[in-house]
């Protein structure tokens, strides 16, 4: 039924040489026969390119590297340009993550049953089958403000969206994660809707610089960047419908200055978190940094 409609998947990779086959694979074992697969290498410095290579016999999978490191969110962005002009369907797999088999057909199929939506958020689970997944409703509706608010959604989804919404998305370059900014952003413009089946496999055997154990000053330096910028664009919305949530970031936001050093700083934000929510727990971590921030001692390396 949906055979003529062509799905864009889109794939940025980073020396996940160990992972990448796994993610292909799910690709290739789709019900759903019509898509394609770009796969954007940030600059990896493994043997990515050694172990895809086989791949590339199929037509329908185009690896397309480059030598500098950009991040995520640029790589991301410049898979999105090298869509082909009859893609009509697109969506987004990490390349240490699984779609289930049946994902684009069943994301097609919901699409289809629902045409005035734009784009479609299914759950993930992870590996053993267990939710990574928070939703309120299985008929939620994706406006600007249950974004905002956080309380309705949480944890990981997979996103399909129509041409004309994947036409209007760009991640913030320069940034890895934060990608809430341009779903929020892209909500302002185009109705969406949650669905409850899981369409994505998270797997947790392998770290990124978001989902990582030791914290370094370029970990941090991200942190700070990307809260700063969320908060700067939705901070009083966010303030308004969920004050804690408000009050939790902006104490993010603040232990991730006092580690760069950047005192004055983390003080405005702890100080903001305080006044929304002076009972956060978070409060007592920030004024430990704040100390080790102005004595000097424990900061990101």
């Amino acid at each position: 039924m949906f055979s003529s409609i062509k799905v864009a998947v889109i794939m940025p990779t980073y020396n996940r040489a160990h992972t990448i086959v796994r993610a292909v694979e799910s690709v290739l074992a789709q019900t759903h026969r019509n898509w394609e697969l770009i796969i954007r290498d940030d600059g990896s410095r493994d043997n990515t390119a050694e172990v895809l290579a086989p791949y590339l016999t199929d037509a329908r999978i185009r690896y397309l590297p480059r030598v500098e490191n950009k991040g995520v969110n640029t790589t991301r962005n410049e898979a999105l340009d090298a869509m082909s002009d009859d893609v009509s369907v697109v969506t987004f797999l990490d390349s240490d993550d699984t779609l289930v088999p049946d994902a684009l057909a069943t994301a097609l199929s919901v699409m289809a049953a629902e045409p005035h939506y734009h784009w479609v958020n299914f759950p993930a689970k992870d590996e053993a089958g267990n939710t990574r997944t928070r939703l309120s409703s299985p008929e939620l509706i994706g406006t600007p403000d249950v974004f905002i608010r956080g309380t309705e959604i949480g944890g990981e989804f997979v996103q399909f969206l129509r041409r004309d919404a994947a036409n209007q998305l760009r991640f913030v370059d320069g940034l890895n994660g934060y990608e809430g900014i341009a779903w929020i952003r892209l909500a302002h413009q185009f109705p969406c809707r949650f669905r409850p089946q899981p369409l994505r496999v998270y797997w947790q055997d392998t770290e990124s610089l978001i989902r990582v154990g030791a914290k370094s000053r370029r970990y941090y330096d991200n942190q700070a960047r990307g809260m700063q910028l969320w908060m700067a664009e939705f901070g009083q919305r966010l303030a308004g419908l969920n004050p804690a949530g408000a009050a939790l970031n902006w104490y993010v936001l603040g232990h991730a200055y006092a580690m760069l050093g950047e005192c004055a700083q983390a003080r405005v934000a702890t100080l903001a978190g305080w006044k929304l929510n002076g009972r956060d727990v978070r409060l007592l971590r920030n004024v430990g940094s704040l100390l080790r921030c102005w004595l000097h001692i424990g900061l990101a390396k």
